[in-house]
């Protein structure tokens, strides 16, 4: 009777009904403007960030993509494509009263549908409690990764994309739910835990989906000086279904990352591993490593990532990726708020049914050696 009473599904749902009441109150000032402490101020604040970016592959019987959401990119269907990194958002603030804020993010990017449809990202109230608690309600960003919520924003980031050897393992980005977050300073060093609880719906191409239930997180953020840590675990069951065939029901899955990273300002080093064992595909493993050396407005980049299955799960010893990937980039900050990146990636494939590389046709291999070139600039306002 409890799982009734209060499910992250049933939490969801309600939940996403909150997230449209939210975005008609963000754009209605006349009703948000009441509750606001210093009229004289303005409660609204407006960001965006977007990419344009083309992409090549030197792999001709098949597209390369950085999400699996994606029905086409580079390689079989275009050899340059525009449609794996390319995408706009914005964001709107508003601050309600001293304690009570709320956030609204619609990003445009490729979907499932061949469109560009701008889609919800995030839509929550925020509750400060203290300077130092708070909770938040609606869609959020799950905090997976080190980058999970500046995932999206290109210009964040020291790389192109984050490495698909490691978003591969839980590629959504967002959840309906509650999380609550508690820092903490000891000593010189700030330790910030974050808990929470949600679910999510996802459609894939060829008439897919991947919904995620009873998703439970924690995650522990240590800050001293330069160096930042990312530990996270969460828990979740998952539906996977492809023209109406039922790959995965109700299928257990249970994340662990840690994730580290140094930038003192004329260099950097980060990195992050998972681990995720699943029942219907196999335990995977996944890592990657990037590094840095800032010249002025000029910064090269090395990096290195690779993931693979160590263990065959109900499906079969296919696995849905493996492959490592060695990467030599540059980025050029060349405008206040803009960069530009170059990036290569080499590839080596070693098999089974790779989710990044769609559209397969005859002659197809598994295994062996692709090229992805990529430019584009970033930038935010």
């Amino acid at each position: 009777m409890q799982s009734q009473t209060f499910s992250p599904a049933a939490m969801a749902r309600t939940l996403r009904l909150n997230s449209i009441f939210l975005v008609a109150l963000l754009w209605y000032p006349a009703a948000a403007g009441a509750a606001a402490d210093d009229p004289g101020a303005s409660m609204f604040s407006f960001n965006g960030f977007g990419t344009l970016g083309v992409v090549h592959s030197s792999e001709d019987k098949a597209d390369f993509v950085s999400n699996p959401a994606q029905p086409k990119g580079a390689g079989f269907t275009d050899s340059w494509s525009a449609t794996p990194d390319t995408k706009l958002g914005i964001q709107v603030k508003v601050a309600l009263t001293d304690r009570l804020s709320a956030v609204v993010q619609v990003m445009s990017q490729y979907q499932y549908d061949g469109t560009f449809r701008p889609d919800l990202e995030w839509a929550n109230l925020k509750y400060q409690v203290t300077p130092d608690l708070s909770i938040r309600a609606g869609r959020i960003a799950i905090p997976t990764f080190m980058v999970s919520d500046s995932l999206n924003i290109g210009y964040a980031l020291p790389f192109a994309r984050i490495p698909v050897e490691v978003f591969a393992q839980l590629p959504v980005t967002h959840s309906d739910g509650i999380d609550g977050s508690y820092r903490m300073q000891v000593g010189d060093a700030t330790n910030t835990v974050q808990v929470f609880v949600g679910s999510s719906d996802a459609k894939q191409p060829f008439q897919g989906t991947f919904d995620i239930h009873d998703l439970y997180g924690i995650v522990d953020t240590i800050e001293y000086g330069a160096a930042t840590v990312h530990v996270s675990y969460q828990t979740l069951r998952y539906d996977l279904r492809f023209y109406g065939l039922v790959l995965a029901d109700q299928n257990p899955q249970r994340i662990a990352t840690i994730g580290a990273g140094y930038d003192p300002g004329k260099w950097y080093v980060t990195g992050e591993a998972i681990r995720v064992p699943d029942d219907a595909f196999g335990l995977f493993y996944g890592g990657y490593v990037n590094a840095g050396r800032r010249f002025d407005k000029v910064t090269p980049y090395l990096g290195y990532a690779r993931t693979g299955m160590t263990q065959a799960g109900l499906l079969g010893p296919a696995a849905f990726i493996n492959q490592d990937t060695a990467t030599l980039g540059v980025r050029w900050d060349f405008m206040k708020n803009v960069d530009f990146k170059a990036q290569l990636d080499h590839t080596r494939r070693f098999g089974g049914i790779n989710q990044y590389f769609l559209n397969q046709q005859p002659g197809f291999q598994q295994s062996g050696t692709v090229e992805i070139f990529t430019l584009l600039v970033d930038f935010v306002f």
